[in-house]
């Protein structure tokens, strides 16, 4: 992440307005909220899994 902020410091600064931060700022958050899914989607998984598990064994 601060590699990226380091990357776009200077490209903002050339540039002089902010466009180019919102765009990263969207990306950011867009990267988070996909991890953050796939990773409740893991966690679904395994719980619906653990279910159908406990289910057969009865």
């Amino acid at each position: 992440m601060s590699t990226l902020l380091d990357i776009y410091t200077p490209f903002n600064l050339k540039c002089n307005n902010k466009i180019p931060a919102l765009y990263l700022y969207f990306f950011l958050i867009s990267a988070t909220l996909l991890t953050t899914s796939s990773l409740t989607f893991k966690i679904l998984d395994l719980s619906v899994l653990h279910f159908f598990d406990l289910k057969l064994r009865h």
